[in-house]
């Protein structure tokens, strides 16, 4: 089964994924519908890489900043971007309008 694991990732190109649920499938075929407890493969774990985020140029940042004409908005903006937060963090942090008014 190594030679055929080897086969998937050179010879078809098979992504890490698609080679892991392949090992998965036949780990299980060999151990539970076979009853061979002792079959292991060895195929390192491993999880395709996430692309890096975009950084932007200094120059994107000062039109980006620029174009919030509110200051609490720009401060808002460079906090954010300065602090590398989350949207969802960015959410809970912006100030409610319906309670300031009242």
């Amino acid at each position: 089964m190594q030679d055929y694991l080897l086969y998937l990732m050179t010879e078809r190109q098979l992504h890490w994924n698609s080679v892991n649920v392949v090992a998965s499938g036949l780990t299980f075929f060999y151990r539970e519908t076979l009853k061979r407890p002792d079959v292991a493969f060895a195929l390192p774990r491993r999880r395709t890489p996430r692309p890096l985020p975009e950084i932007l140029s200094a120059a994107e940042l000062e039109r980006l900043f620029a174009a919030a004409d509110n200051v609490q908005h720009r401060a808002l903006l460079m906090t954010t971007y300065g602090g590398g937060s989350r949207v969802s963090e960015v959410i809970n942090c912006a100030p409610t309008t319906s309670t300031a008014n009242a």
